[in-house]
């Protein structure tokens, strides 16, 4: 296949397998044409084709439902009494260091005792390649300190996601939820306990979400989370009716 055979119909027929064959979602197609993209545009500015097809490529991006944990559920799940050094006591040690410091579970896995300060951490993201010092909590400080020791033990992330919805279910978190997706601009709907969507991406979008409620301002946020557009940093907040409604009464009353 050649440089010219990525024509608009080649598009429609890649974007038709993504969702029929592969049944991803809207978002997840997007960032695979997107990703197909850059690419032919990157080939292009080192002069490899003058075929500009690909620059009309287009799939309409609508974003999945957030999910994230409130303040009360982060501190059932800390709360929690398991085994010192147990499967579970490691993945919580795991889950909550990324509700504390934003960080993507590939960041947390590949930390080392070089990369703790007293009071922060210093790395380089396996993502964006790009330099982070990220302050620790009084709680990220004790999780971290695990690292140093040796003791906590990063683990696969498709592991990590089973472990966190068996911790979400024992500390309670099962309020029913929906859980909203895009497939070939239907909506996708399904209900359950909220235990039974939880993440490890959970924790990150939970950082983002509590600091923001906790008053911290959003360019301060997106600087910890490494975000640099607020179109791809919206896609992490989640404002819930509950605490709408709390900042409404705030500055209006009751």
């Amino acid at each position: 296949m050649g440089f010219n055979d990525f024509t608009l119909a080649f598009a429609d027929k890649f974007t038709t397998y993504l969702m029929q064959q592969r049944q991803l979602a809207d978002s997840a197609i997007h960032k695979n044409l997107t990703t197909l993209k850059n690419f032919l545009g990157y080939a292009q500015d080192r002069g490899l084709h003058t075929n500009a097809a690909f620059k009309r490529f287009a799939w309409r991006r609508r974003e999945p439902s957030i999910l994230t944990l409130t303040t009360r559920e982060v501190c059932a799940i800390a709360d929690l009494v398991l085994p010192c050094g147990s499967y579970l006591d490691n993945s919580r040690a795991l889950f909550l260091l990324g509700c504390y410091t934003g960080l993507r579970y590939s960041d947390i896995s590949a930390l080392r005792p070089e990369h703790i300060f007293e009071t922060s951490l210093r790395i380089t993201t396996q993502k964006t390649a790009e330099d982070q010092v990220i302050p620790l909590r009084p709680e990220a400080r004790d999780i971290v300190a695990r690292i140093r020791v040796g003791s906590l033990r990063p683990i696969s992330n498709p592991k990590l996601n089973l472990y966190v919805k068996e911790l979400a279910k024992l500390a309670g978190i099962d309020r029913e939820v929906e859980r909203v997706r895009y497939r070939g601009g239907q909506r996708l709907s399904e209900r359950g306990p909220k235990y039974a969507y939880v993440t490890t991406h959970t924790a990150r979008r939970t950082f983002v979400t509590l600091a923001l409620e906790d008053g911290i301002e959003m360019s301060r946020v997106m600087k910890l989370s490494g975000h640099s557009t607020w179109a791809a940093f919206k896609r992490y907040v989640n404002v819930t009716d509950d605490s709408a409604a709390e900042a409404f009464a705030a500055v209006y009353g009751q």
